[in-house]
């Protein structure tokens, strides 16, 4: 059957559906599409990983209506843009914050952070459930701008080092929690290094019987292999594996330089053949160690210890990338440090430059930074790319974001569920007072 007689069979569906159905098959056809916003003859790059292509997208009612070759667009719209020689990637994703850990306060939202620096969307690893849900339903009502929330809540952990952890010491204690997550709607679990190795295998069971993931740090006590092996969906930090094997060391070796040699070294291809094939989602946070580093240096340089630390915890991603384990892109960003020297947002942008300095193709950092934080909780099928009857959170860039990491600092527009939020050389901010 040939698109023609596709196209005129899908005619008799409702109007409702019929104006995407036909852009989706990209059909030659004199219905005009409705929508609220076109983009014009740009660059898209989907977030898949996929080769870029030229076209033009519709927007309606927040979600991407249509994607069509120019030449085949027939979209009505309220608002056109045109894409000539820029770039459209689907919204950031910054794959670990904390929004609301503190006792008090909390990390601000106004759109010259998050949303400025192109992230439409976090995952939160730990917080105080009341008050993240507050900030959810500010955001969700315009009241606040910022990224969509999908949080874990409160942490699994051995013991408490802050007021919204929970501590677990046995099955009971695991499902009660998990239970509670599950209520609470959370995207996912987090577990701290201080949760007992023996009750990984029985968080992971639990978790995945309640449609979750198991995400953060490898407990103390336990190789990263037998992690691996007992179910962990996800790990946060790439410095976890060195710490979870110092911390299996034989005596003697409890050190760093071991753990780092066999990171490196062929001994720990079994590691890797786990992460790969069970689909263990990695978010290094390199830029965490960074900071950390500039903290204890003050207003002195680095020392030459932890550049070189640094860079071999580079080199460990570099080959999480080769031997095709998926990576996330995340930074740990915290309302912990009140006196950030960086606007929070734009730590994102770091990490995706470290990650390219630490050898990974700027075009392989698209997908990582996008669709592979959203499948990581299930929602892939909803945001994460540029594809019809997705979430038009979406960045125009000016530069090419396969050529460098860089090229997401040359931000023309955000779009949050179809709106632009960011307009570059215009006052398009939301500005709004944030109740805590």
């Amino acid at each position: 059957m040939s698109v023609k007689d596709l196209s005129n069979q899908f005619k008799i569906v409702t109007k409702i559906f019929a104006p995407a159905l036909l852009i989706a098959l990209g059909a030659c056809s004199e219905e005009t599409v409705m929508v609220d916003t076109v983009i014009e003859n740009v660059t898209v790059y989907s977030g898949r990983g996929d080769e870029p292509f030229i076209a033009t997208v519709g927007v309606r009612d927040g979600v991407i209506a249509g994607i069509s070759t120019p030449a085949d667009a027939s979209f009505q719209a309220e608002r056109t843009i045109d894409g000539t020689n820029k770039f459209l990637t689907p919204g950031l994703w910054d794959a670990h914050v904390h929004l609301r850990s503190a006792e008090e306060g909390g990390l601000g939202l106004p759109a010259k952070t998050f949303i400025e620096a192109g992230i439409t969307s976090v995952q939160d690893l730990g917080g105080y459930p009341e008050r993240l849900k507050k900030l959810e339903e500010q955001i969700a009502s315009g009241a606040v701008t910022g990224p969509t929330v999908h949080p874990a809540y409160f942490m699994l952990n051995g013991k408490s080092f802050a007021g919204f952890q929970h501590v677990v010491t046995n099955e009971a204690h695991v499902l009660s929690a998990i239970e509670e997550l599950a209520d609470l709607g959370a995207a996912q679990v987090k577990i701290h290094r201080a949760l007992s190795p023996d009750l990984l295998p029985v968080v992971t069971k639990h978790a995945h019987s309640a449609g979750l993931t198991v995400t953060g740090h490898i407990p103390l006590g336990m190789h990263p292999l037998a992690a691996c092996e007992a179910g962990m969906d996800g790990v946060q930090h790439i410095g976890s594996f060195i710490e979870a094997l110092v911390s299996v060391a034989p005596e003697g070796e409890d050190n760093s330089a071991a753990a780092i040699e066999y990171m490196l070294s062929h001994a720990g291809q079994p590691l890797y053949d786990c992460l790969r094939d069970r689909g263990v989602r990695v978010t290094p946070t390199l830029i965490s160690y960074q900071n950390r580093a500039r903290k204890l240096a003050g207003e002195g340089e680095i020392s030459q210890e932890f550049i070189d630390f640094i860079n071999s915890l580079g080199a460990i991603v570099r080959r999480m990338y080769k031997e095709g384990v998926i990576l996330l892109v995340g930074t740990d960003t915290s309302d912990f440090n009140p006196d950030l020297r960086i606007p929070p947002g734009t730590w994102l942008l770091d990490e995706l430059e470290m990650l390219e300095e630490a050898g990974i193709p700027a075009h392989a950092l698209i997908p990582m930074a996008t669709l592979n934080a959203a499948e990581a909780i299930g929602v892939g099928d909803k945001t994460g790319t540029i594809g019809q009857g997705k979430a038009a959170d979406m960045l125009l860039l000016s530069k090419d974001p396969a050529q460098s990491a860089s090229a997401f600092r040359s931000i023309e527009m955000v779009f949050k569920a179809g709106e632009i939020i960011r307009e570059k050389g215009s006052e398009v901010y939301v500005e709004a007072e944030e109740a805590e």
